[in-house]
C-alpha cells in the first residue's frame, strides 16, 4: 500500500463552502469515473485529482478524496487548464509561474504536478491533475506524465460512457408481410392496412408523400404482398434520368433507332417489368410527351419501342408515387389530367415522420441494429439524444434519420451516440435552407371524421380519453382539438369524468 504523502492543499482544508452532497447530480454523473481512480493510482503510484467543468472536485485519491465535493479556487492550475483547454506541467510548486497568482502558493505538499483538460465527445468535460510527492514520481513524472494523463483520459471515456444513462432500443417487432416498413404508430398501422388492401387488387396506385418518407418501400410491399409476388419489381425515379433518355429506358428501342443505340436493340423497362410490377418514382417529373405514352400503355397495355411499328403486350401493374401534389399539378396546367385520373385509382398516403408518434425509437433501433450488424459492435444511444431525436420534426423524414444515426456511428466514441456529438449536425441541418415544401395531399375529410369519432367513441371525451385517442392518431392534444374544431365534432365532458 502506498504511504499517506502528506496534507492536503488549502482548499481542501479550508474550503470556500459546503461540499456537495453525495448524491447531487454533479457527483452522481461522475460516480462510476471516479470508482476507477483508485486502482489507477495504484497502477501508476500518483495521486490524482478530477475536477468537472463547472469547476467542482468530483473525484481524488489520497489526501484528495476529501475534497470532493469542492470548488477549487479560480486561480489555480486546475481552473486555468479548464478555462484554456490546455495542459501544464508544475515542476517547482509555488515557485513556477503559474503558481505565483495562485491564492495556495505555498501549501502543497506535492513535487510536481501535471493537469490537462478530460475530452470526451470532442468536449472538455473536466480536469485531471496528476501528483507526484517522491523524487523517484517526480522522475517518472517527467518522462511519463502525457502516456498517463492519455491512459487515464481513455479511462474516463470507458466510465463516463458506463455511468452516461444510454439505451439500447429493443428490437422493433417485425411482420413479415412489411419486412423493410418500421412503424407501430396509428398512422402506419392505418398505412398497412391500405396497403393489403391495395395488394388484394389489380388496380394502379397513386402513392403521395413527402421526400424521404419510404413510397418505394410501400409500393414493394404492395408488391410483395399481391398475386404478382414472384415476377419482376421494376423501378425507375423519372427526376433522375435525363429527359433525353427516358423514353428509350421506358419503352426500349429498335436496332439502328438512334445514333449510338446497340445494335441489337433494347427492350425498354415497361416489357422487363412484364408479369410483375412497375414502379415509377417521381412521377410528377415526367415529361408532357411520355405522359401521353405512358396514358396510352395503361390504357391497352401495349407498348411501342422507339423506332419499332409493332406494339408489345405488356402484363403490368403500374403504381406510381410523388412528393408533389398532383391533383394541383394538374390545376396549374403541369400534368395532364387524364393520366392523373388513370393513376389515381387507389391513393395511399405516406404519412411524414413527425405524424407518426413513437416510431422514431423504433426506427433508430432499427438503423442501430443494422449498422451493429454491418460492422460486428454493438451500439446504444444516449438517453438525451434519444429525447433529441424524439423532438426533432425531420423535414427530410425516415432518410435523414437514418443519415444521422450513420453519422453518429460513424463518428462515436465507446459505441455510444451522444447529444454531445450530434449538436453540431442538428445545429447544421437546422440551418440548411429547404427546398419547396412539397404537401401530401390531405385525408378526405369524411373519413378523418369518421376516425376520430370512432376513437372518442372507443377512450371517451374527457380529458384522458382524448389523449390516448391523440395517440393513436400519432398527434399532439392540441392537433386534435384544432382538428375536431374544423370538422365540427363536439368536445364535451361526460359528467363522470375527471
Amino acid at each position: 500500500m502506498r504511504k499517506d504523502f502528506g496534507h492536503a492543499p488549502s482548499w481542501i482544508e479550508t474550503p470556500l463552502a459546503d461540499p456537495l452532497p453525495s448524491d447531487s447530480p454533479a457527483l452522481v454523473r461522475w460516480s462510476a469515473v471516479r470508482s476507477l481512480l483508485p486502482p489507477l493510482s495504484d497502477l501508476l503510484e500518483v495521486e490524482i485529482v478530477l475536477m468537472d467543468a463547472d469547476g467542482t472536485c468530483v473525484g481524488g485519491t489520497g489526501p484528495y478524496l476529501r475534497g470532493v465535493g469542492l470548488r477549487p479556487p479560480d486561480d489555480n492550475a486546475l481552473t486555468y487548464s479548464l478555462r484554456s483547454g490546455q495542459s501544464t506541467m508544475v515542476l517547482t510548486p509555488g515557485k513556477d509561474a503559474i503558481c505565483r497568482s495562485c491564492s495556495g502558493r505555498g501549501t502543497c505538499a506535492d513535487m510536481a504536478n501535471f493537469t490537462g483538460p478530460a475530452i470526451i465527445d470532442g468536449k472538455v468535460v473536466g480536469v485531471v491533475q496528476i501528483v507526484a510527492f517522491t523524487d523517484d514520481q517526480r522522475a517518472e513524472l517527467l518522462v511519463k506524465a502525457e502516456k498517463a494523463f492519455e491512459l487515464i483520459n481513455q479511462v474516463i471515456g470507458f466510465a463516463w460512457a458506463r455511468g452516461r444513462k444510454v439505451e439500447t432500443p429493443p428490437e422493433p417487432p417485425r411482420d413479415d408481410r412489411f419486412p423493410r416498413i418500421v412503424g407501430e404508430s396509428a398512422a402506419m398501422r392505418e398505412l398497412q392496412r391500405a396497403i393489403l388492401k391495395a395488394a388484394a387488387t389489380s388496380a394502379t396506385v397513386l402513392i403521395q408523400g413527402e421526400s424521404g418518407t419510404g413510397k418505394e418501400l410501400v409500393a414493394q410491399a404492395i408488391h410483395t404482398n399481391s398475386v404478382r409476388s414472384e415476377g419482376p419489381f421494376v423501378a425507375i425515379n423519372c427526376g433522375a434520368i435525363p429527359e433525353s433518355l427516358m423514353e428509350s429506358e421506358l419503352f426500349g428501342y429498335e436496332p439502328g433507332a438512334f445514333s449510338g443505340a446497340n445494335a441489337a436493340g433494347r427492350v425498354g423497362l415497361l416489357e422487363q417489368a412484364h408479369g410483375g410490377t412497375f414502379f415509377l418514382d417521381e412521377v410528377s417529373e415526367m415529361p408532357a410527351p411520355l405522359q401521353i405514352k405512358l396514358l396510352r400503355v395503361l390504357q391497352e397495355r401495349v407498348v411501342r419501342r422507339v423506332g419499332g411499328k409493332a406494339d408489345h403486350a405488356v402484363d403490368i401493374r403500374v403504381i406510381a408515387a410523388s412528393n408533389r401534389n398532383l391533383r394541383e399539378l394538374v390545376a396549374q396546367g403541369r400534368f395532364r389530367e387524364d393520366l392523373f385520373f388513370r393513376l389515381d385509382v387507389i391513393p395511399l398516403a405516406v404519412p411524414p415522420l413527425r405524424e407518426r408518434g413513437g416510431d422514431v425509437r423504433l426506427l433508430v433501433a432499427h438503423f442501430l441494429q443494422a449498422f451493429s450488424r454491418e460492422r460486428g459492435r454493438t451500439y446504444r444511444v444516449a438517453t438525451d439524444l434519444m429525447h433529441a431525436f424524439e423532438a426533432y420534426p425531420w423535414p427530410g423524414n425516415v432518410r435523414e434519420l437514418k443519415n444521422f444515426v450513420e453519422y453518429g456511428v460513424g463518428f462515436c466514441e465507446n459505441d455510444v451516440l451522444t447529444l454531445d456529438m450530434m449538436a453540431s449536425r442538428f445545429k447544421a441541418a437546422s440551418e440548411q435552407p429547404r427546398p419547396e415544401k412539397r404537401v401530401q395531399p390531405p385525408r378526405p375529410a369524411a373519413a378523418e371524421r369518421e376516425r376520430i369519432l370512432r376513437l372518442l367513441e372507443l377512450h371517451g371525451r374527457h380529458t384522458e380519453g382524448k389523449k390516448r385517442a391523440a395517440a393513436d392518431l400519432g398527434v399532439s392534444l392540441a392537433t386534435l382539438y384544432r382538428r375536431m374544431s374544423q370538422l365540427g365534432i363536439a368536445s364535451r365532458k361526460e359528467p363522470w369524468s375527471r
